[in-house]
């Protein structure tokens, strides 16, 4: 079973929105770092992969574990939607893997910084076509009865 934060429009646009919002603030400072040349540049990249981690890919854990199996259970109709958006969470997932690996091997920074904007665009993407699919069909549906 899934939090009640997840299934409820607000409370899981609250979640997408903070995490975005953090996420930002730390890819605004590894461009700093990079355009700088400062030294600790890798050390800032590492912050926003493990805050990446912590908030988004853990995030997306939690709704394909509980709320995502909910919703397919309740309306078999979903289970397409569902498929696209845990999709979107394994193409997360792929690339936060790759950027980890790039900094292992001392990928240039610049570039790994671009593939940090990349990964950010496409949780923002992922978010805002998630809430859409899931919670305005939910307020159409109400609406109609």
């Amino acid at each position: 079973m899934s939090g009640p934060a997840l299934k409820q429009q607000d409370a899981h646009h609250a979640i997408h929105h903070a995490a975005y919002g953090e996420a930002q603030e730390l890819l605004h400072v590894v461009k700093q770092s990079v355009e700088q040349g400062l030294p600790e540049v890798t050390a800032v990249i590492q912050l926003f992969l493990e805050h990446f981690q912590m908030r988004v890919i853990n995030h997306a854990d939690e709704e394909e574990k509980g709320f995502y199996q909910e919703i397919c259970r309740d309306n078999s109709a979903m289970t397409s939607t569902i498929a696209a958006l845990s999709r979107d969470h394994e193409l997360m997932r792929q690339l936060w893997q790759e950027i980890q690996e790039e900094v292992r091997h001392g990928t240039q920074v610049a570039m790994i910084a671009s593939r940090c904007e990349h990964l950010l665009w496409l949780s923002a993407m992922h978010s805002k076509t998630e809430e859409a699919w899931l919670f305005e069909k939910e307020e159409m549906a109400d609406e109609a009865d």
